[in-house]
């Protein structure tokens, strides 16, 4: 049989203590050491996420109003982007402060993201929103896929070709194939766009194109002669002016942009001034004329009156449009800055 010791109830009681002292103990060396530093932490790293909204918000916020302006200014009297405008102080102040607007807030979404990256950032409904913003900002500069999509649809139409069974998946990588074939026929000879080969060589495309979408959607080759009547209209169509920034470049470009701030501000990055850009713009460095060019096309001898098909920049600058509109009304609804956007300010800029 087994024998149980008999404790007295007040060493019971002594032991009770020491359990409870030394679980009091324990509880107060992982708070102290372990779940206070944490908590302090967290909360330092939330501060230090808000403080850089705020450091970057309010020029943020101003970059994006006047593009707005300048962009509304483009489609209503946009003269001054055209080659054919008087080479005037005017006008050439108008151009080169139109580039410098959209380069200066591709300069302050770059800025606020170097200085994010030193900051561990949790995925925050308001961090959410202004990134989901931002995205669409760069999405607006850099994703061409409809136009690839368009230029295959006009193509199918005027050879009276049909696409529609095509799954979405099939048409992106039918219209990526075409601009293979497009820049494989404009390298061979040197050139831009399809319009500026000879005439031969655009018939050869005309055909090539056609062939390649007739074998996908397998069906009849068109014939030669449908293909020579249609040429003109058809190499138009693959002669898209287009001037996208990809996302890589506008990194490129922001990083361009921005340079270290002075002592008199809490921010690790900013802005150059339009003083410093327009010696930037008129250099003869070729680095700097490589970057300055990539996105000089985007604004050079543009015309929104001309259809939108034929030049995508047009569309573009309407995305762009939209893109700024909700970055700065992502950034008015998160209360980051100390820029206070009634809802009549707001609205009054959303349409074109």
């Amino acid at each position: 049989m087994l024998t149980f010791l008999k404790i007295p109830d007040v060493a019971i009681g002594a032991i009770a203590a020491a359990i409870i002292g030394a679980g009091i103990s324990v509880l107060t060396i992982l708070t102290k050491d372990y779940w206070f530093p944490i908590l302090t932490e967290r909360r330092n790293t939330k501060a230090k996420r808000r403080q850089t909204f705020r450091k970057y918000a309010n020029p943020l916020m101003i970059s994006s109003i006047v593009l707005l302006y300048r962009i509304k200014e483009i489609f209503y009297r946009g003269y001054f982007l055209l080659d054919i405008s008087p080479k005037n102080y005017f006008n050439d102040y108008k151009y080169i402060s139109s580039i410098y607007r959209l380069l200066a807030l591709i300069g302050w979404i770059r800025a606020s993201k170097i200085e994010l990256s030193y900051i561990e950032v949790e995925k925050t409904d308001d961090y959410k929103y202004i990134e989901k913003a931002i995205t669409e900002f760069e999405k607006s500069l850099a994703d061409g896929e409809h136009i690839e999509q368009s230029v295959l649809e006009n193509l199918a139409e005027h050879w009276n070709l049909p696409i529609n069974s095509l799954q979405k998946e099939d048409k992106n990588k039918l219209g990526v194939n075409i601009e293979k074939i497009i820049d494989e026929y404009c390298f061979k000879e040197k050139v831009e766009i399809p319009l500026e080969l000879s005439e031969e060589t655009k018939q050869n495309l005309a055909k090539a194109v056609s062939d390649l979408i007739c074998t996908t959607i397998k069906c009849s080759k068109v014939d030669k002669e449908i293909i020579n009547e249609t040429v003109k209209t058809t190499i138009k169509e693959m002669s898209r002016v287009e001037a996208w920034i990809f996302r890589d470049w506008q990194s490129a470009l922001g990083d361009m942009m921005i340079k270290k701030a002075s002592n008199d501000t809490e921010r690790k990055f900013e802005v150059i001034g339009f003083k410093e850009f327009e010696q930037l713009y008129t250099s003869n460095e070729p680095e700097d004329r490589k970057w300055i060019e990539r996105i000089d096309r985007l604004f050079r001898n543009l015309d929104v009156s001309l259809n939108d098909r034929f030049d995508a920049r047009t569309q573009q600058f309407k995305n762009i449009y939209k893109a700024t509109y909700g970055l700065l009304e992502a950034y008015s609804k998160v209360n980051t800055s100390d820029i206070d956007l009634t809802g009549d300010a707001l609205n009054k800029l959303k349409k074109l």
